[in-house]
């Protein structure tokens, strides 16, 4: 027996609903990998943050350690400039002293030096003829431009003592220079 259908079956057509399928499973890939990507990427993003906060202090701190630098530079400079333009009063005083120990000295009375370079020596001496040889040698510094006798007073007529005062006027290059090479 032949059967005969009348009903004719038609082929489904699955295309549409593998491409659904397909289109489906590719969305979900798709969402999955920026999903994952982005977990990543915030992860990197709050690790590269705290990076970026410990860097921030350390270079606070640097910063710090360069304003001290640039502030100590700063001092040693002004400490330099400051040797530089300051007089060797120890030097000068002890090269005066020099020329007065080799004299008969008795007392010196008063020592002063000012800014301008001027020196004043007050102080007693035995004999008019120490005070010329004192004033000779103080001429022969190479520093000293010039020596006035300010005064001479006899203070004992019978030991022959002088109270002498001397004003003393002197280069502060020179005398700047000459103590530098000498200490």
């Amino acid at each position: 027996m032949i059967e005969i259908n009348f009903f004719e079956q038609k082929k489904k057509n699955i295309v549409p609903y593998l491409m659904i399928g397909l289109l489906f499973i590719g969305v979900v890939v798709v969402v999955s990998f920026l999903y994952l990507s982005s977990y990543r990427y915030s992860d990197q993003v709050q690790i590269n943050q705290a990076k970026i906060l410990e860097q921030e202090a350390i270079i606070a701190e640097l910063e710090e350690v360069n304003l001290l630098a640039d502030q100590v530079h700063q001092l040693q400079e002004d400490i330099n400039q400051i040797e530089e333009q300051r007089n060797p009063t120890a030097y000068l005083y002890d090269q005066l002293h020099a020329r007065l120990s080799a004299q008969d000295t008795i007392v010196v009375n008063s020592f002063t030096f000012d800014i301008e370079g001027l020196v004043t020596v007050e102080l007693e001496l035995e004999g008019a003829e120490q005070v010329g040889q004192l004033y000779r040698d103080y001429l022969e510094l190479p520093y000293i431009m010039d020596v006035q006798l300010d005064s001479m007073q006899l203070v004992s007529e019978s030991e022959q003592l002088y109270h002498v005062a001397f004003s003393i006027t002197m280069s502060r290059e020179q005398l700047s220079e000459v103590g530098r090479h000498a200490n």
